[in-house]
């Protein structure tokens, strides 16, 4: 005769309405995994009455309960699993990986934004956003912002959103204009998130200008060299790349180290104890400058 242990009748019980909770819910739709997984207490529940229905018909005067060691230890396996699910889905981040699931990449533009510039501003401080930038010059009086954003969202609707609070922000102390870009959301959503930004800003000509970032880990900033007017200050950490032609007039001045300046020009190098301590360049009479105070080079002449 077959002795009972218990556990055996408890995983036999559990494994029946799993399976049948697990195909109704594929077969029907039915949301009906997430009851189960609620009520998992109730397994311990099962193996309680099942010790006092193994005590009440032992033939035995004094009962040893004898336990299905793999029965009870898939059991609790099943239990910290439904908890774990449980908890999770409590604090919304099983809904949140679906959403991740069925989360599409949009590409979209930026909305373009002008801001008019006053005619007092002798000095533009351009506080850079973290992501890569391109500076051009505009030929009136006029800031303009532009870019193109990746976003993953469960929608198109969704991602324009998260794109629409981008912002071009100014502010004008004496004679100095202060811009920034405001409204980027961070990625702190397993939903949607913005997964890529880059932007085009451009700036009226014959002002001066101060580029920074503080951030560090910042990408890149790409500037067009070709229609400067006035003098240029670049602070920014990573690498700054620099368009000049034939007709440029411009002098470039880079505060960098060995290896930290390239292009296809002929670059004057400073050193001092054979240690590069910087380099220039000169296009035209060099009337206009440029100069790199931090991070790395790049000079592109355009034939």
């Amino acid at each position: 005769m077959r002795q009972w242990r218990v556990g055996t009748l408890s995983m036999g019980l559990t494994l029946i309405v799993l399976g049948i909770t697990l195909l109704l819910s594929m077969i029907n739709g039915y949301e009906i995994a997430s009851y189960v997984i609620k009520f998992w207490p109730v397994i311990l529940i099962v193996i309680g009455v099942e010790i006092l229905l193994y005590i009440y018909l032992s033939k035995e005067e004094s009962p040893k309960v004898k336990y299905d060691g793999f029965s009870i230890f898939m059991i609790i396996l099943i239990a910290i699993i439904s908890l774990g699910f449980y908890s999770i889905s409590a604090i919304g981040i099983l809904p949140r990986l679906a959403a991740m699931a069925e989360g599409v990449d949009y590409s979209l533009n930026i909305k373009l934004q002008e801001k008019q510039v006053d005619s007092t501003i002798d000095k533009i401080v351009v506080d850079l956003p973290n992501n890569y930038t391109y500076i051009g010059s505009t030929h009136d009086q006029k800031i303009l912002l532009s870019g193109k954003g990746n976003v993953f969202a469960i929608s198109k609707d969704n991602a324009e959103d998260l794109l629409r609070n981008i912002e071009l922000v100014t502010y004008q102390v004496d004679n100095t204009l202060h811009i920034s870009v405001d409204g980027i959301q961070r990625n702190n959503d397993l939903r949607e998130k913005i997964t890529n930004l880059s932007f085009n800003l451009y700036l009226p000509k014959g002002i001066d200008v101060e580029i920074k970032r503080v951030n560090y880990h910042g990408h890149g900033v790409e500037i067009d060299g070709r229609d400067i007017e006035g003098n240029w200050i670049v602070d920014v950490y990573g690498n700054t790349i620099v368009q000049i032609d034939e007709e440029s007039i411009l002098k470039i001045d880079a505060d960098v180290e060995e290896f930290d300046y390239s292009g296809n020009i002929d670059w004057v190098i400073e050193k001092k104890n054979d240690v590069v301590k910087g380099v220039s360049y000169i296009s035209g009479k060099g009337e206009n400058t440029l100069r790199l105070i931090k991070g790395s080079i790049e000079v592109v002449k355009i034939d």
